[in-house]
């Protein structure tokens, strides 16, 4: 196009306040600048703050989003994925451990590009990127910590088992506890939900049990652990003194609540980020491959990443009650 013709042209849009047709532009470029995200369950603060951290780049890349809220049903995740289908997303993050390997094969079916959160890798296959978090390190920092302080007897409170992440953190747990020759001082409770009350219900269950209980529990987010928490003040249990306490996920609230929790730390704003960073660079091999025909590593190459955990020591641990309790200074 000519320069006077040009310059005509952007006049002329100017003048009319003129804005490309959206549709007719993703028709053009095979793009609908849109992704879905399919997330367990909105209502949990883990989660917001990864859904912040893809939002963040999604916006500065010009995409839109569709959330989707699973609430652990796989039927209701179905749905969702054949909706997006529908909608021609250009590619799709997934943040749920709660549904089958009949998910991925409708993503793979529909050709839609996808990255999970800690899917085993033998079955998120091609097109799709991985992101694991080390739960086995965080949760084996955390048992150290505890045994260190005198625990011997300690339990679990589990998230429901279904979900994936339950068996490894679960398996991590029992781990940690053999290789601190605790094998056989264990307590494991598994919930329905990953809320307070059922944090609260854990606990209940915990205190029922015959002699020794537990003087130390870990849960498998900060959620369930302040429910814990709660219910082990309400029973008149002496915190920490009597009942040490670990969460996991390191929220906001966490560091907040009058006893400020002892936590396995997630970065879970970076972990969004680095979501849809993975997903953004897939959607750019598939357009170079279009071109040229050759996609970086092959277009059945899986990217991985691992995101680590860290133990954050607060005042809702400490030693065991049978232990002598050394000089205030000497307290985490």
């Amino acid at each position: 196009m000519r320069a006077e013709t040009r310059a005509r042209v952007m006049r002329a849009i100017a003048l009319l306040d003129y804005r490309p047709s959206q549709v007719a532009r993703s028709l053009a470029l095979k793009r609908s600048q849109t992704i879905g995200l399919l997330i367990s369950d909105i209502s949990d603060p883990f989660f917001a703050e990864i859904i912040l951290g893809m939002e963040s780049v999604a916006v500065a890349y010009g995409y839109d989003l569709f959330l989707c809220n699973t609430m652990y049903d796989t039927a209701r995740g179905m749905r969702f994925v054949r909706s997006l289908a529908d909608k021609q997303v250009d590619g799709v993050v997934v943040v749920t451990t709660s549904l089958e390997d009949t998910f991925v094969e409708e993503l793979v079916r529909h050709q839609i590009p996808f990255v999970t959160l800690d899917w085993p890798a033998e079955v998120v296959k091609g097109r799709a990127g991985l992101i694991t978090v080390d739960f086995e390190a965080g949760i084996a920092a955390a048992v150290a910590h505890l045994a260190g302080l005198g625990h011997r007897s300690m339990a679990l409170v589990n998230g429901p088992p279904h979900l994936r992440t339950s068996h490894r953190k679960q398996a991590a747990f029992v781990a940690a506890l053999a290789a601190h020759g605790l094998g056989d001082m264990a307590a494991i409770v598994e919930v329905k939900n990953m809320r307070i009350d059922e944090g609260r219900q854990a606990f209940q269950s915990l205190w029922r049990r015959p002699e020794p209980r537990p003087t130390a529990v870990l849960a498998a987010n900060d959620m369930l652990a302040i429910g814990v928490q709660w219910a082990a003040r309400n029973a008149g249990v002496s915190l920490p003194d009597d009942l040490s306490i670990v969460g996991f996920g390191d929220m906001p609230l966490a560091s907040q609540i009058s006893l400020p929790l002892t936590t396995i730390a997630l970065a879970r704003y970076e972990l969004g980020t680095s979501l849809m960073c993975m997903l953004l660079d897939l959607l750019r091999r598939e357009a170079d491959h279009d071109v040229d025909g050759d996609m970086n590593g092959g277009p059945d190459s899986t990217p991985t990443q691992q995101v680590a955990t860290q133990l954050v020591v607060r005042k809702s641990t400490t030693f065991a009650p049978e232990v002598h309790t050394p000089p205030p200074e000497a307290h985490s």
